[in-house]
């Protein structure tokens, strides 16, 4: 296994900027509800967060959406410090504690509308951010403060009931890391590992336990390069495992402007380990000039065989032009790498795609105005049609996906605060 590289990227910071200050900001008003779980809650819905202009979660929910071209407004939505939910389960939603405060909380939506605390589960680090729900009965966590670890707990209850200890498994260079994110499959649990402070490695770690015996079972990784520090954004819920059981660990290749192109891997059903002969890179498929940025983000698996996501398809040509004066990438000082990178970050650049998972091909969607690669926003299903963040100089919009014709429509817009996160409660996950 290939050493760390430490090395500090411009892009990968002003990128999260706005997501880590919408996961890390408290309520300014202290009226959020909160719930006993004895109250009626709403089972459908959606509830849809953005970032204020004074850096504060905005949160609303709306029980039916409107009709085509019509809008969202979120700006007179309840107030929280910070709101990103991780997972969405049996009507709630699952996020970092909203008042800013070591832990995690479970939010309903009550009978007035109100998004409320219906339970709590307190952590010891105050930047522990990742939580799963598995199923009805069954949630995991971790805890930041604690190495290797990963708590088991009931959603129902909140309590605590067991931990799995992955201790055991690898991690580059013994250095003090977490658990970015959680993937299920049977009694098994999947936890990708970043460096606590969010070093990359120049490979994709994974650690597998067993969720009922809390034992460890084993790991497996993504090879890159040898040197290239590799680029992963968790997904929402369990979005990255298909209907026969395949699960995808996506990452976004190197963003370091090394070229290392973002890739789809895949641990088949039946198997514990990443396919080494599955290689599905689906920018570098789409545009095989596009040496400085080949990234993807927003996967989620759709059915048939079939996912969505967000690919970058082209490098600006003032980027370009940059590269050109400098002689080639290799002669490029960290200002004018930091110029570029934020070209890339702020250009309409990319495509909403259809990727066919086993026969490997990238199919932009038809009906969609281009976005920024790292375009703000989830996905979620509603009514079986699927729907897509899209985020412009000019809109900040949903549109919907027919997914047999591979077409979309705009559906509506998002007005009052810069859009983070819409989720559908009547789905899981």
């Amino acid at each position: 296994m290939d050493a760390i590289n430490k090395k500090s990227r411009w892009i990968k910071w002003n990128m999260v900027a706005l997501a880590l200050v919408a996961t890390c900001n408290v309520a300014c008003d202290k009226d959020n509800d909160t719930d006993n779980g004895t109250t009626e809650i709403k089972t459908s819905g959606f509830v849809i967060n953005g970032l204020t202009s004074s850096e504060t979660a905005t949160v609303k929910y709306v029980a039916e959406l409107p009709a085509d071209g019509g809008t969202i407004n979120i700006a007179d939505g309840q107030d929280f410090v910070r709101f990103w939910a991780t997972s969405v389960y049996d009507h709630a939603l699952y996020i970092q504690s909203p008042d800013g405060t070591a832990g995690f909380s479970k939010m309903v939506v009550n009978a007035d509308g109100r998004i409320v605390e219906e339970g709590i589960i307190p952590t010891i680090n105050n930047t522990s951010a990742q939580l799963m729900i598995k199923d009805s009965e069954t949630g995991v966590f971790q805890d930041r403060a604690v190495q290797g670890k990963i708590s088991v707990f009931n959603p129902k209850t909140m309590q605590v009931t067991r931990t799995i200890d992955l201790t055991e498994g690898p991690v580059p260079g013994n250095i003090v890391h977490r658990y970015q994110s959680f993937y299920f499959r049977g009694n098994d649990i999947f936890a990708v590992i970043r460096g606590l402070t969010g070093e990359d490695f120049n490979t994709i770690v994974v650690h597998q336990g067993d969720i009922n015996t809390g034992k460890y079972i084993g790991w497996t990784e993504r090879i890159g390069d040898g040197s290239s520090p590799i680029d992963y954004y968790e997904p929402f819920g369990q979005q990255s495992i298909d209907e026969h059981g395949n699960l995808y660990i996506v990452d976004a290749g190197n963003i370091g402007g090394t070229g290392l192109p973002a890739r789809v891997s895949k641990i088949a059903a039946g198997s514990n380990s990443i396919d080494a002969d599955y290689k599905f890179e689906p920018a570098k498929i789409l545009n095989p000039a596009n040496v400085f940025l080949p990234c993807i983000y927003k996967f989620a698996t759709i059915g048939n065989g079939k996912a969505v996501c967000v690919v970058n398809s082209e490098t600006p040509q003032e980027a370009i032009a940059i590269v050109q004066a400098a002689g080639g990438i290799a002669n490029l000082t960290r200002e004018q790498i930091n110029e570029i990178f934020y070209i890339l970050a702020t250009a309409a650049s990319a495509q909403w795609c259809i990727l066919d998972l086993n026969a490997q091909t990238v199919t932009p969607i038809g009906g969609m105005p281009k976005v920024g690669i790292f375009v703000n926003g989830t996905t979620f299903t509603h009514n079986g049609n699927i729907y897509l963040p899209t985020v412009t100089e000019t809109e900040t919009a949903y549109y919907r996906l027919n997914a047999s014709s591979g077409t979309a429509v705009k559906a509506f817009n998002i007005t009052g605060a810069t859009l983070n996160g819409m989720y559908n409660i009547a789905n899981n996950n």
